[in-house]
């Protein structure tokens, strides 16, 4: 790894938004890649400058507690978080998986709160800075049957990071949530919406640069950004262009949808 770099840490790296960050952030950081396999970030790692792969499943807490505490030992506290993991599935309550519907708060709310735990005391000390963006979705913030399954643990993982917002305000902590409104493009949602169009995917280079701008200095506190992306087609250039207009500072608040 640079020393002279500063270090990004995302956690929930696939082969779309999670790789675009990857590639993008690998530019200017020195990149730490977390997923349950390393079928896409073992490769991407040997292609970026200075980044190291790490194979875990987040959802077992002790098993991602030693992995924070590994980071620790080998990078020192990541100067950067984007948080990508997903977790839940679709549906109605009636068909839902109580096993995975209960997995989806381990995946995507107890790993936040760990990552505090265990760094947040030591970065106030340090009077360092430090960033956190979470990648969401507006079932954070909206109720609908069909997303059963997924929006409980969106809105709890929102809760969290409000409270550690509050809890960290006055300090160099500065958390963010990014919640894009509509189709990422991916294998698995073409299968689902075969009949939409490609402009109507989100690409997830456009996602990558959106959260890649929101670490642009700022002062410290949470903001959210809702951007509605199913009136553009985002996988044309215009689309993209129209997913980065949304300015981003420390004043937004939230953009409905």
């Amino acid at each position: 790894m640079s020393e002279s770099r500063k270090t990004a840490l995302i956690v929930g790296v696939g082969p779309n938004t999670g790789a675009a960050l990857g590639r993008k952030l690998g530019k200017d950081y020195n990149v730490l890649m977390v997923a349950r396999s390393l079928d896409t970030t073992s490769a991407l790692a040997q292609k970026l400058p200075y980044a190291a792969a790490y194979q875990c499943d987040i959802s077992q807490s002790a098993a991602f507690s030693v992995l924070l505490d590994r980071i620790t030992d080998e990078h020192g506290i990541p100067d950067v978080v984007i948080f990508n993991a997903e977790g839940g599935e679709m549906g109605g309550y009636t068909g839902l998986s109580l096993a995975t519907f209960e997995n989806s708060f381990a995946i995507i709310v107890t790993p936040i709160l760990m990552m505090a735990q265990k760094w947040f005391t030591q970065i106030e000390s340090s009077k360092r800075t430090f960033k956190m963006i979470v990648n969401s979705s507006p079932v954070a913030y909206t109720t609908n049957p069909e997303f059963a399954g997924m929006g409980p643990a969106r809105w709890a993982q929102r809760q969290l990071v409000e409270s550690l917002s509050r809890s960290t305000e006055g300090q160099s902590i500065s958390l963010s949530i990014l919640s894009i409104d509509g189709p990422i493009d991916s294998a698995a949602m073409r299968k689902l919406l075969p009949d939409l169009s490609d402009d109507s995917f989100i690409q997830p280079d456009a996602i990558a640069d959106r959260i890649i701008d929101m670490l642009a200095p700022a002062d410290p506190g949470l903001f959210h950004v809702i951007q509605a992306a199913d009136h553009i087609g985002v996988g044309s250039q215009q689309g993209r262009d129209a997913l980065l207009e949304m300015p981003v500072n420390a004043s937004v608040a939230r953009r409905e949808v």
